[in-house]
């Protein structure tokens, strides 16, 4: 993981659920298009996931794919429209505690804690291997 670029997945427990069960995941075609953009460039995408409201990281998974389109299971997402899905392999799907991160600061959102990022924040590479 030593030239990977780390994102920051947040979501509601239904949708990381799924996609902990399905190995897919989607976001805002905003998001998609970083996170793609991102898959081209680097050697591994990781998204790191973080239930909104949780105080807890809820795991972290490596992107194997773009967002796609045709031929793709439909998955009932909640929040999000339009998104094609991003195939994963997950690395980790344990509990990480916020309270054991908040050292961690971000420099790529003004050196905030690494938890208080939107999703499909991008997350420092550096911060992003410590987690």
């Amino acid at each position: 993981m030593q030239r990977a670029h780390f994102f920051l997945s947040r979501s509601c427990h239904e949708n990381i659920r799924l996609a902990k069960e399905r190995s897919f995941w989607t976001t805002s075609r905003h998001v998609e298009e970083s996170l793609g953009d991102s898959f081209m460039k680097a050697p591994a995408v990781i998204l790191i996931f973080l239930e909104n409201g949780a105080d807890h990281f809820a795991g972290f998974a490596k992107m194997c794919s773009k967002a796609l389109y045709r031929g793709q299971p439909a998955l009932r997402w909640k929040e999000f429209s339009g998104g094609g899905n991003i195939k994963l392999q997950w690395i980790s799907r344990c509990s990480l505690p916020i309270a054991a991160t908040k050292h961690l600061r971000n420099s790529l959102n003004h050196g905030k804690a690494v938890y208080a990022g939107v999703d499909g924040s991008k997350i420092q590479r550096t911060t992003g291997q410590r987690l």
